[in-house]
């Protein structure tokens, strides 16, 4: 026998040739090749013997191929002792070699370049390449492997989470961090945000967290942090909007009870417009939140109630002072009427939302860091990419328990 050439695996899996005298570090790694080689020759091989210290592969019967390895000496090591590369079958439409775990392996760089790629692209793309036609199911598995392999897995990501938050606190020193969970592997998760605005009316992003849900409970939670964070102890001169959400309304109005208290007209109107459709009713709606008088705003009142008494009627029963400039104090110097800037921040990390929880929060932080920066941030071109910090934090734990 020749003496034996090492296999070698970060070079030659990816297109695996055997010959006599080659030699495969573990039975394993040997089963591995074999299965790619199957797939890429087109043809289902079959594993006739099959332990740790030798493996019998053969084609269909009557095919001429085979291939025997063995291991050397007793060691770990197996060497090919017997191969006939000759076919004389055709090749065939379904392979069981090829399962969601190599799918996943195989086209896990193009996944995470088109995370929206569809299954059906993502089949004929294997059919192009293979000629086989995955199962619907075999590709949804993949695709959920394929997110595993690029963003790493549920569980990993959260038994690394304390290291994570620990890189925080070092390198932005200063910031609040709180890890506050007994949950494990995925669920439903919510993102709560609050932001802040410059002199100039510009975002600027004060603080974030990911809960399991959005409660009266997680509300509290989160702006009691804040609280603390900002040092408010008397809450007069602060002013605060929120949208029509129940929980965080109760919530500000808890913690916050002399701040004003503001209600976005866009989540408003989402009400309004539920009852009283129209684009004049619309119109009109929106003159008498920029009216900056009180005279002004019972005008543009007088002139809703013109167009339609029950709007008039709808829109009495709500506080002016939440969403009327005639009504906002003056000391505050700020007339916004909509919460666009929450908006914008919540479309900005929308794509990364049913992601793991690493991906998620080191979404959120590249965009402030960004953001805070002065550079414009679009979305698209992120691609669901994992951040190099949390890769380096997965690699640092991979194997840890």
């Amino acid at each position: 026998m020749p003496k034996g050439e090492d296999f070698r695996p970060e070079i030659d899996m990816a297109n695996p040739g055997f010959k006599i005298g080659l030699k495969f570090a573990t039975a394993e790694l040997f089963r591995k090749a074999v299965r790619i080689y199957s797939i890429n020759c087109g043809r289902e091989l079959i594993f006739m013997n099959n332990d740790r210290n030798k493996i019998r592969v053969v084609c269909e019967e009557g095919c001429l191929f085979v291939i025997h390895a063995s291991s050397v000496s007793g060691s770990t090591y197996l060497q090919v002792k017997t191969f006939n590369p000759t076919h004389v079958c055709s090749k065939g439409t379904k392979n069981i070699h090829a399962t969601a775990a190599w799918l996943a392996e195989r086209y896990s760089g193009k996944l995470r370049l088109n995370p929206n790629w569809t299954g059906s692209s993502f089949a004929e793309q294997v059919h192009q390449d293979y000629g086989y036609r995955p199962s619907r199911a075999t590709l949804y598995r993949a695709r959920a492997l394929a997110v595993d392999i690029v963003e790493g897995s549920y569980s990993k990501q959260y038994e690394v989470l304390w290291d994570y938050c620990h890189e925080l606190r070092t390198r932005n020193v200063g910031s609040t961090v709180i890890i506050k969970s007994e949950m494990e592997g995925p669920h439903p998760r919510q993102v709560l945000s609050a932001m802040g605005v410059d002199a100039n009316n510009g975002m600027f992003p004060l603080a974030y967290a990911y809960v399991e849900i959005e409660s009266n409970s997680t509300w509290l939670w989160f702006l009691e942090l804040l609280s603390g964070d900002l040092n408010i102890t008397n809450s007069h001169g602060y002013v605060f909007m929120t949208d029509k959400q129940k929980w965080l309304i109760d919530a500000v109005d808890a913690l916050f009870p002399h701040a004003e208290h503001r209600h976005c007209l866009k989540h408003l109107y989402g009400n309004f417009y539920m009852e009283h459709r129209g684009l004049a009713l619309k119109h009109q709606m929106e003159a008498i939140a920029r009216a900056t008088t009180v005279p002004w705003f019972h005008a543009e009142m007088r002139k809703l109630l013109e167009l339609s008494k029950p709007a008039h009627d709808w829109l009495v029963e709500k506080d002016p002072a939440q969403w009327s400039r005639a009504y906002f104090k003056s000391d505050s110097k700020c007339d916004m009427l909509m919460n666009n800037l929450c908006e914008a921040f919540n479309h900005s990390i929308m794509d990364a939302r049913d992601k793991r929880v690493l991906t998620v929060l080191e979404r959120i932080r590249l965009y402030i860091m960004l953001l805070m920066a002065g550079i414009r941030v679009f979305c698209e071109k992120w691609h669901g990419q994992v951040g190099p910090r949390i890769r380096k934090i997965l690699e640092k734990n991979k194997g840890k328990a």
